[in-house]
């Protein structure tokens, strides 16, 4: 007897929760184009890849989303130091794991002091990077007016291993200054440990 009320309790259960299920609303985030700069997307905005090489080149592509009221310029700027921003951090990353300065134990905090330093000194180090093409649109979802700004680059293989170089140079200097400044701080620290003992 209490095995078939638990089987009823479980089936009333079970037929509630699909009705629940069912009488959920639903929200409408069909998207609707109200403006685009194209009449048929270009196929390196559909493609899945952000980076690919073909022939001497390297293309980098990157999308950044905005408010319907802010400007299209502004929305290709920030894409544009977005993609900026992830090309110097591939770069950097192919530079600690071709010195091998991962694997060295540097520090998580040293390993963002470098980053961070670098970024700050590379003004005039992404020469030879240029936009190949970009591209649009506005549209609505759920009431919410967006703008995506699609942006393509090219570099030259030999600019990018250019920029590689100049950065990996950059890096090992400034790698060798942040380890001896933590030396230093280690050194007071067990000084002043030592003192107070």
């Amino acid at each position: 007897m209490k095995i078939i009320k638990k089987i009823l309790r479980l089936l009333i259960g079970l037929i509630l929760f699909q009705g629940c299920q069912h009488t959920a609303p639903t929200l409408n985030l069909e998207k609707r184009i109200l403006d685009q700069s194209y009449e048929d997307k270009p196929d390196w905005i559909k493609k899945t890849d952000v980076t690919w090489t073909e022939g001497s080149f390297i293309y980098y592509k990157n999308t950044f989303t905005v408010r319907g009221d802010q400007r299209v310029n502004a929305c290709y700027e920030l894409a544009r130091l977005g993609l900026y921003e992830s090309l110097i951090s591939e770069i950097g990353s192919e530079i600690k794991a071709e010195n091998n300065l991962a694997s060295e134990g540097t520090l998580e905090s040293e390993s963002d002091l470098i980053n961070k330093s670098v970024s700050e000194n590379l003004s005039g180090y992404l020469k030879g990077v240029k936009v190949k093409s970009k591209a649009f649109e506005r549209y609505v979802v759920k009431d919410n007016e967006r703008v995506d700004c699609h942006l393509l680059t090219e570099i030259s293989k030999s600019d990018y291993e250019k920029m590689k170089n100049r950065i990996g140079q950059e890096i090992l200097s400034v790698s060798a200054e942040v380890t001896q400044a933590l030396r230093e701080k280690q050194k007071r620290f067990f000084s002043s440990e030592k003192k107070e003992q």
